[in-house]
């Protein structure tokens, strides 16, 4: 379950979306014993928010 979804390195090293009842995108990170929801996204352009941020999620 924890590495479901498309890989997204090219937005953030070991970033993941999942599609959420065709309305939104769940980003997260799979980590060792747990999974970090990063944000949710509905109708938003996430690609543009990750690549304009200088911090990690």
């Amino acid at each position: 379950m924890r590495r479901r979804g498309r890989r997204r390195d090219d937005l953030f090293p070991g970033l993941r979306t999942v599609p959420f009842e065709g309305r939104a995108v769940i980003a997260y990170l799979a980590r060792e014993h747990r999974v970090e929801i990063t944000n949710n996204y509905g109708g938003e352009d996430y690609e543009a928010l990750y690549r304009r941020s200088p911090a990690k999620p």
